[in-house]
C-alpha cells in the first residue's frame, strides 16, 4: 500500500512542476520565450532526459533483477523440500515422523510468505521454521545407516537439510528492497526538473494538461513497479506461491 501512495505523491509532484512551469510562463518577458532561449532550454532538457531515462532503465532492471532471483530462489526452496522428503521416503519407515516436519516447514513458509486474510506477514523472520530446520538436520545425523542405501538417503538429508538453510538466508538478503531512496529521490527531482521546462515553453490548454496529467501518471507508474519489484515477497506484485504450494501437493 505504501508503494501506491508514494507513486500517486511522484504523479502529484510531477504534474505540479508542470503546472508551476504553465503558471511562470505567463509572468516571464516575451525574450525569455523566444525561440532562441527555447533552444538552450531543449538542449539541456535532452542531457535531462537521456540521464533520466538510463538512471530510470536501471532501476527497473535492478528491481526486476530482484524479482525474477527471489521467484529462482522459491523455486528452489520448494524442489529441494520435495527431494528431502523423497529422500526420508527412501531411507524407510524410521524416517516417517521426520517427514511431518518437512510437511510442517512447508507449510510454515507458505502460510508465513502467503499469509490469509487478516493473518500477519512473517516473511522469512519465523524462527519456528529455522528451529525445524535445524532439528532436522540433527535428527538426520542421529539416524542409523544400515547399508549403502540408507547411508545415500542420510546424505542427502544433510545436503538438502543445509542448502534449505542456506536458501532461507538467501532470500532474506536478496528479497529487497535493493534500490536506493537517494536514486529514486535524485531521479523525482530530475524528472520534474524537465516537466517545469516542458510547461514553460508550452502553451496552457485543455489539451496540455490533459497530456501533462498522463505523463505524469505514467511516470508514477514506473516508479510504482520498479518499488514494487523490489519487494517480491510484498505487495501486489509479490512473487507465486504456486511452487510451494505443488510442493504440499507432491508431499501429501
Amino acid at each position: 500500500m505504501a508503494d501506491i501512495w508514494t507513486a500517486c505523491l511522484i504523479t502529484l509532484l510531477v504534474f505540479g512542476a508542470a503546472l508551476l512551469g504553465l503558471r511562470m510562463r505567463r509572468s516571464l518577458p516575451g525574450p525569455h520565450l523566444a525561440s532562441e532561449a527555447r533552444d538552450g532550454v531543449v538542449r539541456g532538457t535532452s542531457t535531462i532526459s537521456l540521464l533520466a531515462s538510463l538512471v530510470l532503465g536501471l532501476l527497473l532492471s535492478t528491481s526486476k533483477a530482484t524479482l525474477d532471483n527471489t521467484d529462482r530462489q522459491i523455486q528452489l526452496h520448494a524442489a529441494d523440500l520435495v527431494a528431502l522428503d523423497q529422500a526420508l521416503q527412501d531411507y524407510g519407515p524410521e524416517a516417517a515422523a521426520l517427514r511431518g516436519t518437512v510437511r510442517e516447514v512447508a507449510r510454515r513458509t507458505l502460510r508465513d510468505i502467503w499469509p490469509p486474510a487478516g493473518a500477519p506477514f512473517l516473511g522469512l523472520s519465523d524462527e519456528a521454521v529455522a528451529a525445524a530446520l535445524d532439528s532436522l538436520a540433527r535428527a538426520a545425523l542421529d539416524l542409523p545407516a544400515a547399508g549403502p542405501a540408507q547411508q545415500w538417503a542420510r546424505g542427502q538429508m544433510l545436503e538438502l537439510t543445509a542448502a534449505l538453510r542456506r536458501q532461507r538466508i538467501l532470500l532474506g538478503e536478496q528479497a529487497g528492497p535493493t534500490v536506493r531512496p537517494i536514486f529514486l529521490v535524485v531521479l523525482v527531482a530530475w524528472i520534474s526538473a524537465l516537466f517545469f521546462f516542458y510547461g514553460l515553453h508550452t502553451p496552457a490548454n485543455g489539451s496540455t494538461l490533459a497530456a501533462f496529467l498522463v505523463f505524469a501518471v505514467v511516470t508514477g507508474s514506473a516508479f510504482f513497479l520498479i518499488l514494487e519489484m523490489d519487494s517480491p515477497l510484498e505487495g501486489i506484485l509479490r512473487i507465486s506461491s504456486t511452487p510451494l504450494e505443488r510442493a504440499l501437493r507432491t508431499m501429501q
